[in-house]
């Protein structure tokens, strides 16, 4: 219910499943107190428009990338999913 999402919007993902090509999704966690104010003001009007879903934590794995000039690190989301359901070294 909207009650349950407005007591921790942080850990919702909010979306409106008529928009593709990532319009109308909003990670609950990465708006400012304004845009989240107008996200729940949304939902509130209209909550059966919408889809919720809990927002999950990805695997992240730290890399280092070189090209010719540097080396640069970054932390890049992975997806486990292969390695968990069909035998990481089992």
């Amino acid at each position: 219910s909207v009650k349950i999402i407005e007591a921790n919007p942080e850990e919702w993902v909010v979306k409106a499943p008529n928009l593709s090509g990532g319009s109308g999704i909003y990670i609950m966690k990465t708006l400012n107190d304004q845009a989240k104010k107008e996200v729940l003001e949304m939902i509130r009007k209209n909550p059966s428009h919408y889809a919720y879903q809990k927002l999950v934590k990805i695997a992240r794995i730290p890399v280092a990338m070189k090209d010719r000039k540097s080396t640069r690190f970054a932390n890049l989301a992975a997806d486990i999913r292969l390695w968990v359901f069909y035998g990481g070294g089992a």
